[in-house]
């Protein structure tokens, strides 16, 4: 089976382990790198073509809507699930 690539974009730090704990503990799952603001996000996403985006809404330096929206605009295919902590 082959493996997915994912890259988080998270900007807490414990929630960005919790992930990576879950996550590295299913075999056909692979992190392929993850990042702290929605910038950094766009630009690993543009270098790794991951398969799947983790993206967390509220992110510094440009949120994670604004990150997904410029992901799509370059026609990269990655799948982006986003999620919030927050209301």
């Amino acid at each position: 089976m082959a493996k997915i690539n994912v890259l988080i974009v998270e900007d807490h730090t414990m929630t960005k382990l919790g992930l990576q704990l879950v996550l590295e503990r299913a075999e056909n799952i692979a992190i392929v790198g993850d990042a702290s603001d929605g910038k950094k996000g766009v630009e690993l996403a543009t270098e790794l073509s991951p398969d799947v985006i983790l993206m967390d809404i509220g992110l510094p330096v440009m949120d994670g809507i604004e990150a997904t929206r410029a992901i799509k605009e370059q026609g990269i295919s990655s799948k982006v699930l986003i999620f919030t902590s927050r209301e």
